[in-house]
This record gives C-alpha cells, sequence and structure tokens, in this order.
C-alpha cells in the first residue's frame, strides 16, 4: 500500500512497502522468481529497490507518461530506461488495462488519493514464460492514504 500520506515519507510508494515486505519474509531465491504487479509504471527510485531486491519482472498498468497528465511530471523516467543498462535483464510487460489502471489514480495530488493496487508473486515452473496464471504468494495490498 502506498503510505507516502500517513507516514508523511515521500519514499513509501506501494512498490518500495511491498518489496521491503518481501525481503523480510521471502528467501532471495523467491524474490528472483517473482512478478511485481502493479497499477503505475514503477518510477526511478522504486525500479532501483525492485532491482537491487532481485526481481526481475514488473508488470504495471498505468505508463508514467499517463500518470504524468493525472498528477504532474515529478522526475519522469520510464522503468525501460532504467532496466535496459541493468547488467541483469529485467522482464517489462507493460502499459495494460489503461482504464483500471487510470481509474485507481484519478485524484492523484488532489485530497483525493489513489488507491494503487499492487502484488507479488511467484509463478510456477516456467509459467511466466508460457504466460499462465501466477501463484500469489505475497499479499493483495489497495488501500487509499
Amino acid at each position: 500500500m502506498n503510505s507516502v500520506n500517513t507516514d508523511r515519507d515521500p519514499t513509501a510508494h506501494a512498490e518500495t512497502n511491498l518489496i521491503a515486505q518481501a525481503i523480510r519474509q521471502l528467501s532471495p531465491d523467491q524474490i528472483r522468481r517473482t512478478v511485481l504487479y502493479t497499477s503505475c509504471e514503477p518510477c526511478a527510485m522504486c525500479a532501483g529497490k525492485m532491482y537491487w531486491a532481485g526481481i526481475r519482472s514488473v508488470v504495471y498498468g498505468l505508463s508514467s507518461e499517463e500518470l504524468a497528465i493525472l498528477a504532474g511530471p515529478q522526475f519522469l523516467v520510464p522503468c525501460r530506461d532504467l532496466f535496459v543498462r541493468a547488467s541483469e535483464a529485467v522482464t517489462v510487460v507493460g502499459p495494460i488495462l489503461l482504464d483500471e489502471a487510470r481509474a485507481v489514480h484519478v485524484g492523484f495530488g488532489t485530497s483525493q488519493r489513489p488507491n494503487q493496487s499492487l502484488k507479488l508473486t511467484e509463478p510456477a515452473v516456467d509459467d511466466l514464460a508460457r504466460a499462465k496464471q501466477p501463484v500469489t504468494i505475497g499479499q493483495d495490498l489497495a488501500r487509499a492514504d
């Protein structure tokens, strides 16, 4: 869950909070096999934390450019621009489900906060390659800030 406002911490994005939880609860091998699903393209900070934690796959709904239309251009760097420079490959899928992803971000930066939703999952053997449904090992995190 995004706790930027509740924690008064500008770095408490939903992705960083979930990754911190995964680091505490999962082995490095489990983390390496996970896929991060998020309603919005990870920002530079979240992409960095994801990479350094060992997560090598992300699926997102709303692109950073689309979020900038709703919330303003705040240090806009598409995650693909960062991951292409990494020494290990990162699979990036998105944007997808744009209407649904946009809906949870309407009102961002106003008194109406987004209800960002994300999951961390571990696919069964070869499921990611075969595009089958992954098995959830994290928790669904969806809460308005």
